[in-house]
């Protein structure tokens, strides 16, 4: 059953998260998170109880794991979120509530600003939950510990690969344009060339 909050998402809200330039984990951490589907351990517990005894959360085995646990309320997931909100996101927001609450809305009104030019604060936030959801994974598959400074270290790089990307595209953009002006020209002269011609 889908949560009630999914039908009180505005609909040009959801064609702004359809519109931006996500990767297919960020979606898919974004889309499994408002859908309550995130794979923690009370839901494997409750699931498969033989396969996952334990409800605890594997990261720091002192609370039960739910899905605010799994990306935003482990102390140390929740160290990332502080460390996100002073380097990118501050003064906009101080809380991770207030981070919480405009993912399951998809209104990014109040944590609108960012820190990162070209970058806008919706984008950092699906970063960093992409990021949290591979470190948490790497630490569960590969038995790499989940730390706030590998985490963060991630999310700076794919800030940074954000703002190359996007100008390039700029850049790809403004070339097309002088490309299809002379293009144009060049049509225009050579019509010209074979009318006078004539």
């Amino acid at each position: 059953v889908a949560p009630a909050y999914l039908s009180s998402i505005a609909t040009t809200h959801w064609q702004l998260f359809w519109s931006l330039c996500l990767t297919m984990v960020q979606r898919n951490v974004v889309y499994r998170f408002i859908n309550n589907c995130i794979p923690h351990k009370a839901r494997l517990n409750r699931i498969f109880p033989e396969l996952h005894p334990s409800n605890l959360c594997m990261i720091c085995s002192s609370s039960v794991d739910s899905s605010e646990h799994f990306l935003f309320d482990c102390p140390v997931k929740a160290s990332v979120w502080q460390a996100v909100i002073f380097e990118f996101l501050w003064p906009t927001v101080t809380i991770i509530p207030d981070i919480i609450l405009a993912i399951r809305s998809f209104d990014f009104y109040n944590i609108r600003y960012s820190q990162r030019n070209g970058v806008p604060a919706s984008v950092i936030v699906f970063i960093t939950l992409a990021n949290i959801w591979r470190s948490h994974f790497r630490t569960v598959f590969d038995r790499t510990p989940f730390t706030t400074a590998a985490v963060l270290a991630g999310i700076r790089l794919d800030i940074s690969k954000r703002i190359d990307e996007d100008h390039v595209h700029t850049l790809l953009w403004s070339c097309s344009y002088e490309l299809i002006f002379v293009l144009f020209l060049l049509t225009v002269y050579l019509a010209l060339t074979y009318v006078l011609s004539y």
